[in-house]
């Protein structure tokens, strides 16, 4: 019996259809690692200090031959309190309170210590100045996201990232009802639109929310095209798919990090990524359904048809009526294989306990490792050998069935979001102890490259068995969640 995979060398193992939809993909990929990054950009923190509103009026008079820099760097020097090494106050966020109501600039100019030997310290009370020469512009400037508002930064990321965990469970579920192409315009039109919106926030919460719905909306594409461009390939060709997407959320780093430095504004830098959307809409007509999802519901002519069309674009010839009839039987025995989450066995709110419980041992691994090796030596060791192992996945089989692969994709990437959620908030943690985060990440990561590497079971892909091996199962048609994950484990 003909499998999908023996029609898919026929019509072309990588020709120019999966070619072109795996470039159409990568440019959505770019996009959703450039505004998930962005957000180091518009929202960094730059020098900044207390705005004294008379000293400004006043001036620097032209007789003390000083440029209007230097006239800042005054202002600020002499309005700036000092404090001793032990004091935890931020001197950004603090001033003399007589600056410039009863100590006018030209006394604190004739005298430094004026005001350091006389006046009390309060917090910045007229707003503050802000030094431009490494961001030009920032949401952190714009709405004063500094000092006691400075978590606000940290929690706009996170809210980010929880809007990944949603996209896992929206677009995943999504892709597995109307099919992983429609999804995919539905999270790439989406995208463009919300983040439009975002170059023209009126105020952070309004900023919040729509960033916390693009991240919805780009992940989805992210994980949605991620099935998709592993569909429509062979089994051999999957690696170097999968490599060329994470190669491209990695050259949306680059691609950033040039386009903020040229870019003054952060609000036409949001609207330049919005605009890369546009293009994607025509080419999204090029793509298709894919044929495999196709087949687990059931949908023998569509898929036919896109397998047809295939073969034509890449100069192949089309199988025959009776090769693809063979599918049909096939069809059947997924379509009973075509498990929503409610019939996995897996309840998605353990699964998100779990992923939080599962930082408690990392926590304890952690203290002991830092008394027995020390901070360099249990650091430096075990981050590299996360790397290491972060690395070895790149050669992991594709081990998910077709009507199982967008829901356990998306799992498993809802884990790594949760993760990621935690992370900025974690990294307020400094203030308690500045080491503090970086530990924290390191032995999380280091914990998931043990895990990683706890398992020694060798699991090749299924390939041409992978129907034929479900079918030996009786009642392979009405199979539930928990028999179908006993029949992974026994395989």
């Amino acid at each position: 019996m003909a499998t999908l995979d023996e029609i898919f060398k026929q019509t072309g193992k990588f020709g120019w259809f999966q070619f072109r939809a795996v470039l159409i993909y990568l440019i959505p990929t770019i996009l959703t690692s450039m505004i998930t990054f962005v957000q180091v950009f518009i929202a960094g923190e730059g020098d900044h200090w207390c705005k004294v509103g008379q000293w400004e009026e006043e001036g620097c008079k032209a007789t003390w031959n000083v440029t209007t820099q230097e006239c800042f760097v005054l202002m600020r020097n002499r309005s700036t309190p000092i404090f001793d090494e032990d004091d935890t106050r931020d001197t950004k966020c603090m001033k003399y309170e007589e600056a410039g109501t009863s100590v006018t600039l030209e006394e604190a100019y004739g005298n430094p210590l004026l005001l350091s030997n006389s006046s009390d310290v309060i917090t910045c009370d007229e707003g503050w100045n802000f030094d431009r020469s490494v961001y030009q512009s920032t949401i952190s400037e714009d709405w004063e996201l500094i000092c006691e508002k400075s978590v606000v930064r940290n929690l706009l990321q996170s809210i980010y990232f929880a809007g990944f965990v949603a996209g896992c469970l929206i677009f995943g579920t999504l892709a597995d009802r109307i099919g992983r192409y429609y999804t995919f315009i539905i999270s790439i039109v989406a995208s463009g639109i919300l983040e439009a919106l975002c170059a023209f926030s009126p105020t952070v919460i309004f900023y919040a929310v729509v960033r916390l719905l693009l991240a919805s909306t780009t992940y989805g594409s992210l994980l949605v095209g991620f099935v998709y461009v592993t569909e429509m390939a062979l089994p051999e060709t999957r690696v170097i798919v999968g490599g060329a997407v994470w190669y491209a959320y990695a050259l949306g780093y680059v691609v950033l990090s040039g386009l903020a430095r040229v870019v003054p504004s952060w609000r036409i830098l949001i609207g330049i990524m919005a605009f890369m959307y546009i293009p994607l809409v025509p080419a999204l007509l090029f793509m298709g359904e894919s044929p495999r999802w196709l087949l687990t519901k059931g949908r023998f002519e569509e898929a036919a048809k896109i397998i047809n069309r295939i073969a034509k674009v890449n100069g192949k010839q089309p199988p025959s009526e009776e090769e693809l009839s063979k599918l049909h039987d096939q069809s059947i025995v997924y379509f009973g294989l075509s498990l929503g989450t409610s019939g996995l066995g897996v309840n998605v709110y353990v699964a998100f306990c779990i992923s939080g419980a599962i930082e408690i041992p990392a926590y304890t691994v952690s203290i002991y490792s830092m008394k027995k090796l020390g901070r360099k030596w249990s650091t430096g060791t075990l981050m590299v050998l996360a790397g290491l192992s972060c690395f070895a996945t790149i050669f992991a089989p594709e081990i998910f069935p077709t009507p199982l692969r967008t829901i356990c994709v998306g799992t498993c990437s809802m884990s790594a979001r949760v993760g990621g959620t935690i992370a900025p908030i974690v990294l307020v943690l400094e203030k308690l102890w500045k080491p503090l985060p970086l530990i924290l990440f390191a032995f999380s990561s280091v914990l998931a490259g043990l895990l990683v590497w706890s398992d020694r079971r060798s699991v090749e892909p299924a390939a041409k068995e992978e129907v034929e091996g479900l079918r030996k199962f009786p009642g392979a048609r009405h199979i539930n969640g928990r028999d179908f994950f006993q029949m992974l484990l026994e395989t």
